[in-house]
């Protein structure tokens, strides 16, 4: 399992995930993605979400476990 974080100078574009890889052929399992991106928020929501006053979360998880002459294609996709 890789994890991947942004860095920290990119606090209005916060995205976190996991991906989970096949250890014999690399191919992607699954990908799960927390995001608290400000993107299309006015900007008094912008500040209260910047002050920690509510916390805006979406996740997604993507499955990869249909397998067709090699290739992985998603399997199932939930949305929280």
């Amino acid at each position: 399992m890789l994890e991947a974080k942004p860095k920290e100078s990119l606090e209005d574009n916060l995205n976190y995930g996991k991906i989970w890889i096949d250890k014999t052929d690399f191919s992607i399992l699954k990908i799960e993605i927390d995001q608290e991106s400000l993107a299309g928020f006015n900007e008094e929501l912008k500040r209260a979400i910047k002050n920690k006053q509510i916390r805006p979360v979406l996740s997604t998880t993507h499955q990869y476990f249909i397998e067709k002459n090699g290739i992985r294609f998603p399997s199932t996709l939930t949305l929280i």
